[in-house]
């Protein structure tokens, strides 16, 4: 997909009723609005708690959210072989719902809950929320947006990271595969591979942030 250009389709070939289907940003297409710089502060704010870590109020350096200790992989992640200390699998890091009482009840999702992982999560959670509020509307319609807006709004949505609407779920997804490898292997068939939750909210979108760390001199601009 070219970089800033949505992809839509018309429902029956009606150009009034225009639905998204997808649309891909980075930095660079990002940077040509208004908030351009605040989003690239956030992203570089994100790339930091991601790789890095953070260090407190009172001096700590906390590690970087996928090596906070005690971190729990979802159920369906794939299990690491004993004996191989190894980040990769998918983690739940804002809500899930409890089955079994009608659609489920919205609950926070079973996590590691030391200072370090609140603090850690709750700023990675936080800055997501802050980049969905600002490039989001850049990705959809205004007319999908401003339902997706309403009906948060009108139904009290519980969201992450902020008190405007937000999506509901947060997960994160940690590789270290190289040279081509597969994703599925890494952190499992269901969780590696494009697939639909039965579960989603068709009218809701999925904000995809991808981060890539890779060695020193091997990503190049034009």
């Amino acid at each position: 997909m070219t970089p800033g250009i949505p992809y839509a389709h018309c429902l029956n070939g009606d150009k009034t009723q225009m639905i998204t289907v997808a649309c891909l940003h980075t930095l660079a297409s990002l940077s040509h609005y208004p908030d351009g710089q605040e989003i690239h502060d956030l992203a570089t704010e994100l790339l930091q708690l991601s790789w890095e870590g953070q260090v407190s109020q009172d001096g700590t350096e906390l590690p970087p959210v996928y090596r906070i200790e005690g971190l729990k992989r979802n159920d369906r992640s794939a299990i690491p072989p004993t004996g191989i200390l190894t980040y990769d699998g998918s983690y739940n890091l804002a809500s899930t719902v409890l089955k079994g009482y009608g659609q489920g009840i919205v609950m926070p999702a079973v996590q590691a809950a030391t200072t370090d992982a609140q603090v850690t999560m709750g700023a990675v959670n936080k800055c997501l929320y802050s980049l969905y509020r600002r490039i989001m509307p850049k990705m959809i319609s205004r007319e999908e947006w401003e339902s997706i807006e309403f009906n948060s709004v009108d139904n009290n949505v519980f969201g992450f990271g902020g008190l405007e609407p937000n999506n509901t779920g947060l997960q994160m997804n940690v590789s270290s595969e190289i040279k081509g490898g597969s994703l599925e292997t890494a952190i499992g068939l269901l969780q590696g591979s494009w697939h639909v939750d039965k579960s989603d909210d068709p009218s809701r979108w999925t904000f995809m942030t991808l981060l890539l760390r890779v060695p020193p001199g091997k990503y190049y601009t034009q």
